[in-house]
């Protein structure tokens, strides 16, 4: 049998693909979903990079902010893995 869980890393890299399709910068992103400061989306794009320490990927309310700034659907931001159990 085998479940979907979310690929952090690879969701990650999504967010700035999709920025860079979109030609949206990360304060362009920071200013949209309300965030105080842009290190929260730069945190991101370490996450997508792998960087050492770099762990976690937007919290749920997030995404769906995140996907209305981006204009796409939260499907489009989330990557998927097949994991057998």
């Amino acid at each position: 049998m085998s479940i979907k869980v979310i690929n952090n890393q690879a969701t990650c890299a999504n967010i700035f693909r999709i920025m860079k399709e979109k030609g949206l910068t990360p304060v362009d992103v920071q200013k949209g979903i309300g965030f105080a400061s842009v290190q929260g989306v730069y945190k991101w794009k370490f996450i997508a990079e792998g960087k050492p320490n770099c762990k976690g990927m937007p919290s749920t309310d997030t995404l769906f902010l995140l996907a209305n700034v981006l204009g796409v659907s939260v499907y489009d931001i989330v990557v998927f893995n097949d994991i057998n159990i």
